[in-house]
């Protein structure tokens, strides 16, 4: 018999906390051309870059506040339908509450459930495929149950009158009933 070997460890790989890069030149047009960033991008993450320093700089009491404010902004976005939007800040809102209460506090838990509830209201709206189409609302009910009920009701209620009336129906009246209706 051939031995087994043991059964492998899952290996969990941490992420590095990341580096805060500070550019403190400015790009001229010779090395935007040879390096293919734009000073735009540049701007742009240099601003992010500062956000995420400020949610985890040394005051966690702003920070919390930019968590609270990333929350309403949330909250407004759910109630506007952008749900990108609200998604995004309710992200953001999280990573900041978990940098600082810990991953299963409390404290965090009304995040998470926004935070869900925005993932699947977003989910929901990609995956419906009439998202965009306007729905009819001049009163009209063409194709709805009702149309198809009603005759199974008038047929119903025929019976019962006639079997009251008359004893049992017999299958020739039954035949006739559904005919004429």
């Amino acid at each position: 018999m051939a031995e087994e070997a043991p059964a492998s460890e899952t290996s969990v790989t941490m992420p590095q906390p990341s580096e805060v890069i500070i550019v403190d030149d400015t790009l001229n047009s010779s090395e935007n051309d040879k390096s293919g960033i734009s000073v735009d991008a540049a701007t742009h993450s240099g601003e992010k870059t500062m956000s995420n320093a400020e949610a985890s700089g040394s005051d966690p009491q702003k920070s919390l506040e930019l968590a609270n404010k990333l929350m309403e902004e949330g909250n407004k976005a759910i109630k506007a339908n952008d749900f990108g939007e609200a998604a995004n800040n309710f992200r953001r809102a999280l990573e900041i509450r978990v940098a600082h209460y810990g991953e299963l506090a409390p404290e965090c838990v009304h995040t998470y459930y926004k935070y869900g509830c925005a993932l699947l209201y977003k989910a929901q709206e990609e995956a419906d495929p009439l998202v965009d189409v306007p729905k009819k609302e001049d009163g009209s009910q063409h194709g709805s149950n009702k149309d198809v009920l009603s005759p199974i009701i008038v047929l119903l209620i025929s019976e019962q009158t006639s079997s009251k009336e008359n004893g049992p129906a017999s299958a020739s009246d039954q035949d006739v009933a559904m005919i004429n209706s």
